[in-house]
C-alpha cells in the first residue's frame, strides 16, 4: 500500500507563544499531537528531545496501513513538529514517535491514537 505524502517540516520552530497547549510541557518519554480531535490545515507533534538528533513520525489509519512518515531533525529540549492533515481522512489514526539521538540511542514512544475531523 502507498504512503500519502506529507510535506518534511522544516527544523525551525513555528512561531507561536506557547509551543504546547496549556502550562504543561511533555515530559521526557512523553509526546501529543495537538488540537485533539485534529482539524484544519495542521496539526502539532510536541515532545521533549533529551539531547539533539533525528525524529521519526508514523501515523497508521485504522486498517493498519501506513498514512504518513515524516522525519525531522531537533535539538535538545522541548520541541514541536508540524504536520499537514489534508490528506488524511475524517476517522482514527495511531502514531508512534522514535527519537534517534545522536549519541547513538533511541527512545521510541508507546503507540497512541488521535482523530481527524474536517
Amino acid at each position: 500500500s502507498a504512503c500519502l505524502p506529507l510535506p518534511t517540516p522544516t527544523s525551525t520552530a513555528i512561531p507561536t507563544p506557547t509551543p504546547y497547549p496549556g502550562n504543561n510541557p511533555p515530559a521526557p518519554g512523553e509526546c501529543f499531537i495537538y488540537p485533539s480531535p485534529a482539524r484544519g490545515d495542521h496539526a502539532t507533534l510536541s515532545y521533549f528531545m533529551a539531547e539533539s538528533g533525528e525524529i521519526e513520525l508514523k501515523i497508521w489509519n485504522q486498517n493498519g496501513e501506513l498514512a504518513a512518515k515524516i522525519t525531522d531533525r531537533k535539538t535538545e529540549g522541548v520541541q514541536i513538529t508540524p504536520f499537514a492533515l489534508s490528506q488524511l481522512s475524517p476517522g482514527v489514526y495511531y502514531y508512534v514517535l522514535t527519537l534517534n539521538y545522536d549519541s547513538g540511542k533511541t527512545a521510541r514512544m508507546k503507540t497512541k491514537a488521535f482523530a481527524v475531523v474536517h
